[in-house]
C-alpha cells in the first residue's frame, strides 16, 4: 500500500513540473497523425489544368454541324447529277475532285485572309457576326424554301467546259454562307491558332465527304431521291436558321455588355 501510495505521488509530481505532458496526453493521437499526412497531400496535388486551346467537345460538334449545314454535301448531289450527266466515269471522278478541290482552296483563303480583310476595312466583330448571322439566316430560308438558283443556271453553263469551278465549287461548296461561317468560326480576336487550324481540318474533313458523295450521287440519288434530298437540306435549313439567329442575338448582347462607346 505504502508502495503504491509512493509510485502515485511521484507521478503526480512528475505532472506537475511538466503541465505540456498532460496535453499532448489528452491530444488524439490519430487527428495528429492525419494531419500531418494531408497537409504534404494537399500540397503536391494540385488541381488539374485545362489548356488554353482546347475546345470543348460540344463546340467541335456545333462547328462539324454548322459546316456541315453551309457546305451542304447532300445538297450538291443534285447539281452534281445534273452538271455531270452523260459524262463517262473518268470526268466524272475528275470534276468531282477539282469541284472539291477548287472549293477548299476558296474556302482557305478566307479561313487565312478573312480576318485581315475585316480589319483592314475597320469591321467589329459584332458588326460582322449581326451582318453574318442575318445573311446565313437569309441563305437558311433559300434552303428551306427551295429558291436555290444554283441547279437552274446549270444548263446554262454546261457548254463552258468548267461545271466543276461553277456552280459546283462555287456556289453549291463554297457558298457566300459557307464563306462567311468559316470567317466567323476563325476569328482572330477569339481563337487562337491551334483553335484555327481545328476548324481547318473539320472544313477538310466535310469537303472530303462532299467529295465522297459526289463519287456516288447517282448510287445515292437512286436511295434517297430528289424529294428525300429537298427535305433534309430543308432540315439543314433550319437549323443553320437557328444558327444565324443565335449568332445574331450573341452579338446584340455583346454591344449591350459594351455599352454605347462600342464601336459599330
Amino acid at each position: 500500500m505504502q508502495v503504491g501510495r509512493a509510485v502515485s505521488s511521484l507521478i503526480a509530481g512528475i505532472s506537475r513540473h511538466d503541465p505540456g505532458r498532460t496535453q499532448r496526453q489528452n491530444r488524439p493521437f490519430r487527428v495528429c497523425r492525419l494531419r500531418r499526412i494531408a497537409k504534404p497531400v494537399m500540397e503536391v496535388t494540385p488541381l488539374p489544368s485545362t489548356p488554353l486551346t482546347s475546345r470543348p467537345m460540344n463546340s467541335l460538334f456545333e462547328q462539324f454541324v454548322i459546316l456541315w449545314v453551309v457546305i451542304d454535301p447532300i445538297g450538291t448531289i443534285p447539281v452534281f447529277v445534273a452538271v455531270t450527266a452523260g459524262m463517262p466515269s473518268a470526268a466524272l471522278r475528275k470534276t468531282a475532285i477539282q469541284a472539291a478541290l477548287v472549293a477548299t482552296l476558296v474556302l482557305g483563303f478566307f479561313l487565312v485572309l478573312g480576318q485581315f480583310l475585316i480589319d483592314a476595312l475597320g469591321i467589329s466583330l459584332p458588326a460582322f457576326q449581326i451582318a453574318g448571322g442575318v445573311i446565313l439566316f437569309l441563305f437558311a430560308l433559300t434552303m428551306i424554301f427551295g429558291l436555290n438558283s444554283g441547279s437552274n443556271g446549270v444548263e446554262q453553263e454546261r457548254g463552258d467546259g468548267m461545271p466543276a469551278i461553277f456552280p459546283l465549287a462555287v456556289p453549291s461548296l463554297a457558298s457566300p454562307g459557307a464563306i462567311l461561317a468559316i470567317v466567323l468560326l476563325t476569328d482572330n480576336n477569339r481563337f487562337s491558332i491551334p483553335e484555327q487550324a481545328v476548324t481547318a481540318a473539320i472544313m477538310v474533313s466535310v469537303m472530303i465527304i462532299a467529295l465522297l458523295f459526289m463519287l456516288t450521287a447517282g448510287p445515292i440519288l437512286r436511295v434517297i431521291r430528289k424529294s428525300g434530298a429537298a427535305i433534309v437540306s430543308r432540315v439543314m435549313g433550319m437549323v443553320l436558321a437557328a444558327v444565324a439567329v443565335d449568332n445574331v442575338i450573341e452579338a446584340i448582347f455583346q454591344l449591350v455588355a459594351e455599352g454605347p462607346s462600342a464601336p459599330l
